[in-house]
């Protein structure tokens, strides 16, 4: 059973805040809200094994085309953190307020995006802004000759994959890990990726917390508002590539 419970604001409420502190509750919650939607999009992704080769390859495709977008919203969230508009909330107010697992994840997420700067490199050159045509010519040459090069086209564009395109853009953005090949690199990049993903959603949960209570007090309180009782396992649900009537 999923318990769900509603925090009752109002825009009054809301237009009382000073707008940099307002600016900073309502982008947590926005970026939370896009977290938790492509985290679950890459699970079903993920889920199905098919027993089609054809399906597999464009099921593959299209948890790296998730991912790629996952790993953009973090980079993008990212630059607006380190903006000096937010670093004097966030650096000089909440951070000394937070439990030690938010700030620990805060650090997590400075030293990610100070060392290596793989997401923002992927995001600078793979995912948020198109490849230029150098990278492209060195992933194009990577790809093995005996690779799928083939484009599968369906009646409907949302069933079609043009599935050598989007294997050069994937070996472009392994490439950029550093891994044995482009499996290891991608495996690489996936497990960075879920890493940041979630001490970002502990960071900013906490810090969409502290702001509301900073802000709100003891005037918003949670009130139980819904019971799911058949929601799909999401272990289970699956999402497929190949969808009737879309």
């Amino acid at each position: 059973m999923i318990r769900v419970h509603r925090l009752e604001i109002t825009k009054v409420q809301l237009a009382a805040v000073p707008n940099d502190e307002r600016a900073l509750m309502l982008l947590s919650g926005h970026t939370l809200n896009m977290l938790g939607v492509w985290i679950k999009l890459i699970r079903f992704s993920t889920n199905r094994a098919a027993a089609n080769p054809i399906e597999t390859r464009v099921g593959e495709a299209q948890t790296q085309i998730i991912l790629r977008s996952l790993f953009g919203v973090i980079a993008e969230t990212w630059e607006w953190l380190r903006r000096p508009e937010s670093q004097r909330l966030v650096g000089r107010k909440y951070l000394p307020m937070m439990p030690r697992e938010a700030a620990e994840a805060y650090a997590l997420l400075k030293r990610s995006f100070g060392g290596s700067g793989l997401l923002h490199n992927l995001r600078n050159r793979f995912s948020y802004h198109h490849p230029s045509t150098d990278d492209l010519a060195r992933a194009f040459t990577s790809v093995p000759e005996d690779a799928d090069w083939s484009w599968y086209v369906a009646s409907d564009h949302t069933n079609s994959l043009y599935l050598s395109c989007e294997t050069v853009v994937g070996y472009g953005v392994a490439g950029l890990a550093d891994g044995v090949d482009a499996n290891a690199g991608f495996a690489a990049i996936l497990r960075e990726t879920i890493t940041v993903a979630n001490a970002l959603t502990a960071f900013l949960t906490s810090l969409l917390t502290l702001t509301v209570r900073s802000n709100f007090g003891e005037t918003v309180r949670l009130k139980p508002s819904l019971e799911v009782t058949d929601a799909p396992n999401g272990r289970e649900f699956v999402l497929s590539f190949f969808a009737e009537g879309v």
